[in-house]
């Protein structure tokens, strides 16, 4: 941006070939680093034997958030459109699908108190649910279970793409062991 302006107030143009060789070298970065993730997704999802991934989308939500100038200029050039294209892509050609779920009231609702979950955003709604976010990045539930409201919003939107998929349903498949997925800490290194 400091170029564009300095070429602005010096040349009176609003683009050059220097501007665009910048252009191309970010979008190849990003494309590489899209490619990257989902080759290492789609790997993972190969091993695992999963035939269903379930993908929230936040493409509409990104449009009215407001991060901070920097913060903005990084997510708005990224494109979860074409990641989630390359994903499908990917993951079809291993017999997997992918399901892009409507994220509204995924954060808002309690997945440990079983909360039931609207379709879709209704403005002139208000619904109440049984827990809230107590801090960036930490969820309350009811009970007083404190669970990564990350993990609460992934969980339910696995709940909206099977709403017969639940807390205690979990708990009997998988046992008491799963309060540590509720706190996910692991990160998995990309490139």
């Amino acid at each position: 941006w400091k170029f564009q302006s300095h070429l602005k107030k010096t040349r009176n143009r609003k683009w050059s070939n220097r501007l665009q060789r910048l252009t191309d070298k970010r979008n190849a970065r990003i494309a590489d680093y899209l490619h990257k993730a989902t080759h290492q997704i789609t790997d993972i999802c190969v091993q695992k034997e999963i035939s269903k991934v379930v993908v929230g989308d936040v493409t509409k939500s990104l449009n009215q958030i407001n991060l901070g100038k920097k913060t903005n200029q990084n997510f708005v050039n990224l494109s979860l459109g074409q990641f989630i294209d390359k994903l499908r892509y990917k993951l079809e050609l291993h017999g997997i699908t992918l399901e892009v779920i409507n994220e509204s009231y995924t954060s808002k609702a309690s997945f440990v108190d079983d909360d039931v979950l609207p379709k879709k955003y209704e403005p002139n709604k208000t619904h109440t649910f049984s827990g809230k976010r107590v801090k960036r990045g930490l969820y309350r539930s009811q009970n007083g279970t404190v669970v990564n409201a990350d993990a609460n919003g992934a969980y339910n939107i696995l709940k909206k793409s099977n709403p017969k998929f639940s807390f205690s349903e979990l708990i009997k498949k998988v046992g008491e062991g799963i309060l540590d997925w509720l706190h996910p800490y692991t990160r998995l290194k990309i490139g």
